[in-house]
């Protein structure tokens, strides 16, 4: 090959492999897209069935992913795991229950989503710091503009 020929054919493959870098970037922009909206829409999942019995296969499979790269994905995008973040959501439920003088504990528990009474308790003073029974008589003791006050503080994820 001559002196020419080498020198066009390493242009040719400087050519190709900044196309090759542009075409990579652009698979890996959109697939970081894809993966946002794939823990969007496992979010969204969880929030509309976080009151039953939540498998993470049944989420992967209907954000279609594997149930380990979900895993990790989500944790990644959202600082926490899926079991934290279904348990936030219940534990969110069950204060709201719990709002309601007339609401009995062990049915506010079943129905924000907890197998069992240890578990729900276990999951509330995890998240609150304090038992579900403490929350409640400090809420219900508060005077109507107080208690809209702390509900707002109380309720939200995480709070």
């Amino acid at each position: 090959m001559s002196r020419e020929g080498f020198h066009s054919a390493g242009l040719l493959l400087e050519i190709f492999a900044d196309y090759l870098r542009l075409v990579g970037d652009r698979l890996l922009f959109s697939a970081g897209k894809m993966e946002r909206l794939c823990v969007k829409n496992a979010r969204r999942t969880l929030e509309d069935s976080y009151r039953q019995k939540v498998l993470l296969p049944e989420i992967a499979r209907k954000v279609g992913l594997s149930p380990e790269y979900l895993s990790r994905l989500f944790h990644r995008e959202t600082g926490r795991t899926i079991t934290r973040y279904l348990m936030e959501l219940r534990v969110a439920e069950f204060k709201r229950l719990l709002l309601l003088p007339e609401r009995n504990v062990t049915f506010a528990i079943f129905d924000s989503g907890f197998q069992s009474v240890s578990q729900g308790n276990r999951a509330f003073r995890d998240i609150c710091g304090m038992s579900p029974k403490e929350f409640r008589i400090r809420m219900l003791h508060l005077t109507p503009g107080q208690r809209r006050s702390k509900s707002a503080q109380f309720l939200s994820i995480g709070g």
